[in-house]
């Protein structure tokens, strides 16, 4: 890992920004054995979990049997739950190589007050917030209307949030064996309903025969399909590769969801006919018309098709050097994007134009495959630094979906 990063030039000055690094949580897990003459996992052992008697905790070393240790897994296409890929945990290493239970966080948060093993001087600098909502190793911000620290984090097939709020000593952890579940959000409100914060919006259930009327399929884009069901007093929305989502009646044909950050608003004509849905998430608003059955499945398998051909869609590579072009001048063409991706786009556009400025000149752009989403993926080579983009356009050649990361190690 030194020898891929220290020619590397530096993205931005030291302290001015931040930005999320496995690579800096590796360097520290390398300092901790130079500097102790003990290996990550045994100087763990040594000043951490032996010491609070954490049993269930330790650094998962793939030869080593763990009584009680669950299996990973995650969603295929087809929505299907499958063992997750294998990772050597050698590989994160002290980025995410750990393994715990519930209880054994609440001992750690315990210790955390007691301030054991670390002194009060190390806490108080770990929980300071310099600038950018991170201290050392913990997000620092707010919920609930209180003071909040805490984390997250994941590897193939597991997702976990630890989050902690000092003034009352509520603490809430997620752990899961799976990728899918929003851990983060679902330990935001256990605390949030211990806090006796108003976590989800009152509930007003409509008649049966209001809720015939949501039942059918929407196009959320050209190769993602809703099916809206009937489940109790609610609704439940099925898409290809995620799990079911229940929906909750908040009236007016408003519905919300309590295990991601989503609403959902049918609109209604003046004959009383469903024509589409809002969908509220992540700051975007698209509009899913209705469609039929029949132009549901007609969608779904041009989807499947499109991810089995493993070959790009008309115009994506054209449209994809466009955009990253204005994003990079602060000048995109949002008139290429959906109203909804505009919007979010123009929000953040000062931000994007940072970190593309970092990273330098264009130099190439390379697909590498179809996401299961149907959108297409391109890795994308800058003088410093590479990113993977996510792009999915529309029947009008309009950009519907734009995502970009950095690449997986």
């Amino acid at each position: 890992m030194i020898k891929l990063t220290r020619d590397k030039p530096l993205e931005f000055e030291p302290g001015s920004k931040f930005a999320y690094d496995n690579s800096g949580y590796i360097l520290l897990g390398y300092v901790v054995e130079k500097v102790s003459g003990q290996t990550y996992a045994d100087y763990l052992q040594k000043h951490v979990f032996g010491p609070l008697n954490m049993a269930g905790s330790g650094y998962d070393q793939t030869h080593t049997v763990i009584p009680g240790r669950v299996p990973g897994y995650q969603r295929g296409p087809d929505g299907i739950l499958r063992n997750a890929p294998f990772l050597d945990m050698s590989v994160p290493y002290a980025a995410g190589s750990l393994y715990s239970t519930v209880d054994d966080f609440l001992t750690w948060d315990r210790a955390l007050y007691a301030a054991s093993p670390l002194k009060p001087d190390s806490l108080k600098a770990m929980f300071t917030d310099y600038g950018h909502h991170y201290g050392f190793g913990f997000v620092i911000d707010q919920k609930w209307g209180q003071d909040r620290i805490w984390h997250n984090g994941g590897v193939n097939g597991f997702t976990a949030s630890f989050q902690r709020y000092p003034k009352t000593h509520v603490t809430a952890v997620a752990l899961a064996n799976q990728g899918t579940p929003s851990t983060d959000k679902l330990a935001a409100d256990l605390a949030g309903l211990c806090l006796g914060a108003k976590v989800y919006p009152p509930q007003a259930p409509e008649p049966p025969k209001a809720l015939t009327r949501y039942a059918g399929f929407y196009e959320i884009s050209p190769f993602a399909v809703t099916k809206v069901d009937i489940r109790g007093s609610g609704l439940v929305s099925h898409i290809s590769g995620q799990p079911d989502l229940l929906l909750y009646p908040e009236g007016g044909g408003k519905f919300f969801a309590k295990t991601a950050e989503i609403e959902l608003t049918f609109q209604t004509g003046a004959d009383g006919r469903v024509s589409g849905v809002v969908i509220k998430q992540g700051g975007q608003q698209p509009l899913a018309k209705r469609i039929d059955a029949a132009e549901a499945e007609r969608l779904t398998n041009a989807k499947a098709a499109h991810i089995a051909a493993r070959v790009a869609s008309p115009g994506t590579e054209e449209a994809l050097r466009r955009v990253i072009s204005g994003l990079q001048s602060g000048a995109p063409d949002y008139s290429r994007m959906t109203p909804a991706l505009a919007e979010a786009t123009r929000r953040q556009a000062d931000g994007i134009k940072s970190a593309l400025a970092q990273l330098g000149p264009l130099k190439s752009v390379t697909f590498q495959s179809v996401g299961p989403g149907g959108a297409d993926i391109f890795l994308v080579a800058f003088e410093n630094g590479s990113l993977e983009w996510r792009i999915l356009l529309g029947d009008n050649g309009q950009i519907v979906g734009l995502v970009f990361r950095r690449p997986a190690a």
